[in-house]
């Protein structure tokens, strides 16, 4: 029997008013009672394992609880100290979160180089797909070149949950960072968020480390060196830089924070211009600017990588990552919500000979899945494999 969500199906059909006091979380096969507006009895397929994190709410990070917050971090640390499943693919790596970190590196980095099979033997790929992961055939081009960009990492970010509630104790969704909130017009601050905070958040930015050697780039960062306060302090990293899996090429978790990225792109005007995008193509193009919010943000510039989080490949060693991106799901959530044809709007893009029916792969992390499977959060029609409700701003907040 399926145990995860990212392997299961389920009926999951959510109105849009629904809140978390709506859901009646029960064990599989049972007949069971939901009120959204009255009672009405659902019989359950005995083949789905519902459990009481089928139906997830994800809300945004200032929504926890502080007890929440820690405990999420906690849960994130325990997969950085549970030993990693998939050594025997990627040598280098050591925990459980290194999985996920080789993971993005393999569906984005375009060399196999840095992976052997379970026998020893080296790792291959036809030329055309040299960038994923062992056994993988993708229809598309790398994760991050194609418009799979947007369904691969909600599918990634399910995964990533599913090994946080099964493996580490964690019983909700992965929450999303609204890096708008943090910006001066919002009433925030970048260096305040109470997302950077030493006990319940993930720890400040990295050491102040001065420029050194000529260099066409303008260091902008504020830190540039590892990261000293909160959960993730003195962290040890293997993965990388620039996607290379070579041993003994440990460092330390670094930051160089850069408050203007967000100041200057996750403004109003730029998230209301994303969320009146017309097609999928013009959103995807449109949010490409709010990406570099999260990575440029918290790692500076990728010219001169002086923090993790600014690095294309192994930017997943920054534990913000899955927050960063679970924002941009959130707002993409948000934009298929205007209109219900939007939860079929996937526009092809170069390589993606498929479209809906591109493949998204997980290598050996998680089955592959259609992006079809992954339009819709909560599988109205039940065709699709997620379950789950983002709770925060409505597009009206975004609107002038």
């Amino acid at each position: 029997m399926a145990d995860t969500v990212a392997e299961r199906g389920l009926y999951c059909i959510l109105p849009p008013t629904a809140t978390k006091d709506d859901v009646v979380f029960v064990l599989s096969g049972a007949t069971v009672p939901m009120v959204f507006g009255q009672e009405s009895r659902i019989e359950w397929d005995q083949r789905l394992l519902i459990s009481r994190w089928s139906y997830r709410f994800i809300g945004e990070w200032r929504s926890l609880t502080v007890d929440e917050r820690v405990k999420f971090t906690q849960a994130v640390n325990c997969l950085m100290s549970s030993p990693a499943k998939y050594k025997n693919y990627w040598p280098v790596i050591e925990n459980r979160y290194d999985d996920f970190v080789a993971l993005h590196v393999n569906q984005t980095e375009q060399s196999s180089v840095g992976w052997t099979n379970p026998d020893g033997t080296p790792g291959s790929f036809t030329p055309a797909h040299s960038h994923h992961a062992p056994g993988s055939t993708m229809e598309s081009d790398d994760v991050h070149g194609s418009g799979s960009i947007l369904p691969w990492h909600r599918y990634a970010i399910t995964v990533y949950e599913d090994a946080l509630v099964n493996e580490c104790g964690w019983t909700m969704g992965v929450p999303y960072w609204n890096w708008h909130l943090d910006t001066t017009p919002a009433g925030g601050s970048w260096l305040q968020s109470p997302i950077f905070d030493p006990i319940s958040g993930f720890g400040g930015n990295g050491a102040v480390v001065p420029k050194r050697g000529a260099s066409p780039y303008p260091v902008t960062g504020t830190g540039g060196g590892c990261v000293a306060t909160g959960p993730f302090a003195n962290r040890t990293i293997r993965v990388g830089p620039f996607g290379k899996m070579v041993a003994n090429n440990t460092r330390c978790l670094r930051r160089d924070f850069n408050p203007k990225v967000a100041e200057n792109d996750a403004t109003k005007k730029v998230l209301s211009r994303i969320l009146r995008s017309k097609n999928y193509a013009e959103f995807c193009l449109r949010l490409g600017s709010l990406h570099g919010v999260g990575h440029s943000g918290i790692g500076g510039e990728v010219s001169i990588l002086r923090g993790e989080m600014g690095d294309p490949f192994n930017s997943p060693n920054e534990p913000l990552f899955f927050l960063h991106h679970a924002n941009l799901d959130y707002l993409w959530a948000l934009w298929q919500e205007q209109d219900p044809k939007r939860l079929s709007d996937f526009s092809k893009q170069r390589g993606e000979e498929y479209g809906a029916n591109t493949r998204l792969e997980m290598g050996v992390l998680a089955p592959v899945k259609l992006v079809k499977e992954v339009m819709d959060t909560q599988n109205r029609d039940q065709k699709g494999s997620l379950c789950f409700k983002y709770e925060g701003l409505s597009v009206e907040s975004y609107s002038f």
